[in-house]
This record gives structure tokens, C-alpha cells and sequence, in this order.
């Protein structure tokens, strides 16, 4: 990603109308959510926002919301999703937010702001991505394995998280 190009903007717990009216706008546009219902209520789990800094558009946004994982003996976690426009992808743009946003979220964790949550924990659906990341530890976190439909699962867990059963 060129920071010349694009900024990244952390929005977490910070979204006032006129923001969530411009990812909603973003999201069907794009056609990254099926309706408007989901949009709104999508909107309120939102991280990051990625702009076009000439434009200021958005481009790329990001959401994570906590939940307990199956798989990972139901130790709470954030679920996180991203999305990155269609005339942006290839620009590194979704690996930027991720890291972006495990930062923030990491950091908030190891200062005791909020602990309830342990790691980001990721559904990789593109079957470009999912060809093109093979390494067992990435950046993106630790690979654990395919859900039913062959998508890759993958946890980063948060600096000193402990598991528990």
C-alpha cells in the first residue's frame, strides 16, 4: 500500500451518523453486503476505514466483532472481516488494515483496556488469497484449518493471551 495513495483511519467505537451512512453507501455500492439491513447492522462492528487520499473516498473497510470460537474451545475472540473496493484490491490495502487493526485491538488488550477478547480470528474466502498465503504463520495469524466450505481459518492471538477450557 502507498501511504502517498491511500490512510488508514481507526474508527473503532467512534462512528458517528454521517461515517456509518458513508460505509453503508460504500458497502452496497460495492455490492459487498446483500441489503441495507445487514449494512446497518454491520456498521456498528466497524475498525478501520481506508481512504483514497486525493478523494478522500473510502476504499477499504474493516469490522470485528466478539465471539466465541468452537474451535478454539469457545475462548472469545474478535471476528474480523475486511473489504477492499474492487478497483483497489492488489494494493496490499487488506493487509494494511489487519495490521492496523490488530495493533490497536493488541494494544487495547496488553494495557488491560479490554481483555475480553483474545486475538483476531479470520475466514479467508477468496480463492486467490487462499492460494497465494500457504505459510502456517503469517502475519495474519496462525492457520488452523478449513471450515465446510474450504475456506482457510486463521487466529492472532493478542500479546500474553492464556487459553482457557
Amino acid at each position: 500500500m502507498n501511504e502517498n495513495e491511500f490512510k488508514i483511519e481507526i474508527v473503532w467505537q467512534q462512528m458517528t451518523p454521517e461515517l456509518s451512512a458513508e460505509v453503508i453507501e460504500f458497502w452496497l455500492e460495492e455490492k459487498a453486503l446483500p441489503d441495507i439491513k445487514l449494512a446497518e447492522e454491520r456498521v456498528k462492528q466497524v475498525l478501520v476505514v481506508c481512504r483514497e487520499n486525493q478523494t478522500n473516498d473510502i476504499v477499504g473497510v474493516a469490522t470485528a466483532v466478539k465471539m466465541a470460537v468452537p474451535r478454539l474451545m469457545n475462548n472469545v475472540v474478535y471476528y474480523y472481516r475486511h473489504f477492499v473496493a474492487e478497483t483497489c484490491r492488489k494494493k496490499n490495502i487488506g493487509t494494511e488494515m489487519f495490521g492496523v487493526s490488530r495493533e490497536h485491538l493488541n494494544e487495547r488488550f496488553a494495557s488491560g483496556q479490554d481483555t475480553s477478547a483474545k486475538g483476531l480470528f479470520t475466514v479467508t474466502e477468496s480463492k486467490i488469497l487462499q492460494k497465494s498465503r500457504r505459510q502456517g504463520v503469517s502475519p495474519a495469524g496462525v492457520f488452523m484449518g478449513v471450515n465446510d466450505k474450504g475456506e482457510h481459518l486463521r487466529i492472532a492471538w493478542f500479546d500474553g493471551a492464556k487459553i482457557i477450557d
